[in-house]
């Protein structure tokens, strides 16, 4: 696992490697799972950010999996993620820069996987959360271009690379640049403070 902190262009931390390969295989056997036909959801059924004429922003497939394991120890993705949750890990990118403080305040999360087909994208918004951590995942070689993540008002993308995770503040405008090709994974984790745990 790497670290990168950056302040620049608004403060992000991305984590190289974030998973472990055990966790890794894991987390796919749940993927491969999730991906037969019919379990994973279309923008609509899954919460999606729409236009002010009420249409989903994002063209992809997604499943909300704390809707579907009530019980996390039955997932392994949601076993495996709460990796991203550690105090260790929260405490060191709260200390990075002030604007993460209120991540280590924060007591609730939800997970949500997506697949994005050839042509899939999502369109800039912005989540409904505190903060969103992202983590992509593709089996190699890589069957796809595009998909990467973008922030218009800061004129920045990220390239989507296996493994990868990124932390950012919810609030931030954020979007999916088209997919060609097939095979690209998206882990998003929503922090929140519910104050009433």
């Amino acid at each position: 696992m790497r670290i990168v902190k950056n302040k620049l262009p608004f403060p992000h931390v991305i984590i190289h490697d974030f998973y472990t390969d055990i966790e890794l295989c894991d987390i796919w056997r749940e993927i491969d799972f999730l991906s037969y036909p019919n379990k994973l959801h279309l923008p609509e059924e899954t919460n999606s950010a729409v236009d002010d004429n009420g249409i989903p922003l994002k063209n992809n497939l997604a499943i909300q999996l704390d809707k579907v394991y009530t019980d996390r120890r039955y997932s392994s993705i949601l076993s495996v993620n709460r990796k991203s949750f550690s105090a260790e890990l929260l405490y060191e990118i709260a200390e990075f820069d002030f604007s993460f403080n209120n991540l280590i305040t924060c007591n609730s999360d939800a997970t949500m996987l997506s697949y994005y087909l050839n042509g899939g994208h999502y369109r800039p918004h912005r989540d409904v959360a505190t903060y969103t951590s992202l983590c992509w995942f593709y089996k190699k070689p890589k069957s796809f271009v595009g998909g990467d993540l973008y922030f218009p008002d800061y004129d920045y993308t990220v390239e989507v690379k296996n493994n990868m995770q990124i932390y950012f503040m919810s609030s931030i405008l954020h979007g999916v640049t088209e997919v060609e090709g097939h095979g690209r994974y998206t882990l998003t984790q929503f922090y929140s403070n519910d104050c009433g745990k």
